[in-house]
C-alpha cells in the first residue's frame, strides 16, 4: 500500500490524499489518517479527512479531500 500526500506545510488548506493497494475505504482512510497525523497531528491543527463517496474510480485507488486548519494564525492587529 502507498500513500501520496504532498505536504502543504504550515498554515491553512484544502488539499488531497491517495492511497493505492488498499482492500477497502476503512484501509485506505486508517492509511491516510496515519500519514498526515504524523505531520499534523498536534493542538495547532485541525485535520478533516473526507472519504470518497461510493466506490473507487480503480479497484485499490482511493482518493479523498483534506481540510488543514491552523489554529495559530498571524492575523492579530497591534
Amino acid at each position: 500500500m502507498e500513500v501520496f500526500f504532498d505536504s502543504p506545510g504550515p498554515g491553512s488548506h484544502a488539499t488531497s490524499i491517495t492511497v493505492t493497494g488498499a482492500s477497502s475505504m476503512d484501509e485506505a482512510l486508517r492509511a491516510a489518517q496515519n500519514r498526515i497525523y504524523a505531520e499534523y497531528g498536534t493542538d495547532r491543527y485541525e485535520v478533516i479527512i473526507t472519504p470518497p463517496s461510493g466506490a473507487p474510480a480503480e479497484a485499490d485507488r482511493y482518493e479523498m479531500s483534506v481540510s488543514i486548519t491552523d489554529s495559530q494564525t498571524d492575523n492579530e492587529a497591534s
